[in-house]
């Protein structure tokens, strides 16, 4: 559980944070742990501690992430989150929001070789460090360009919208971020 891990990673006196990531790293938790509950499972600490060394989500944290059985999402990059802006879906949009999102996600973790292969240092690695451990994953389809993620991210909105989830000014936000020359989401091309 998030305690259990959270207790074996209590910081001892002197220890630095680099510390505490190599004993996570040694602990030699499987590839579930890293794809269903590393920045997944909502920390249970109630005192000030540093969330870049905690295994657990925090409110708020740009590395929470969530469980990929739970929340359907892929593992590419939100258009909107891509571009450092808020995504007005939220959990229920189809993308991944951050690096830890789509790299621990199961259709890309340790789906490739590490560039640094045994010698890799990084205290989080997403990547296989030799050729036994590529996992093998599901086929999937190559990653869309940028125009086709845009114009499936644009559709999400708007069905968001038709759904009644989103307000139409929120649509229309994101349609002038991600199509600057829009004069609003009404009048945005239809992808």
């Amino acid at each position: 559980t998030a305690a259990d891990l959270v207790r074996l990673l209590r910081p001892c006196p002197g220890a630095s944070s680099e510390d505490i990531i190599a004993r996570l790293r040694s602990m030699n938790l499987g590839d579930d742990f890293w794809m269903y509950s590393f920045k997944v499972v909502l920390c249970a600490k109630t005192a000030s501690h540093k969330w870049t060394v905690c295994p657990c989500g925090h409110v708020g944290e740009t590395a929470r992430r969530r469980d990929p059985r739970t929340h359907p999402y892929c593992a590419m990059m939100c258009p909107l989150a891509k571009m450092k802006h808020p995504c007005p879906l939220g959990d229920s949009c189809l993308w991944s929001h951050n690096v830890f999102e789509r790299w621990l996600h199961p259709a890309k973790y340790k789906t490739r070789l590490c560039s640094f292969g045994k010698a890799c240092r990084r205290p989080i690695c997403f990547f296989a460090h030799a050729t036994d451990e590529i996992r093998p994953c599901a086929l999937q389809a190559d990653e869309p360009g940028e125009d086709a993620e845009c114009a499936e991210y644009i559709r999400q909105l708007h069905a968001a919208q038709d759904a009644r989830l989103l307000p139409p000014e929120a649509v229309q936000v994101a349609v002038q971020v991600l199509l600057p020359g829009s004069a609003s989401g009404a009048g945005a091309p239809v992808f």
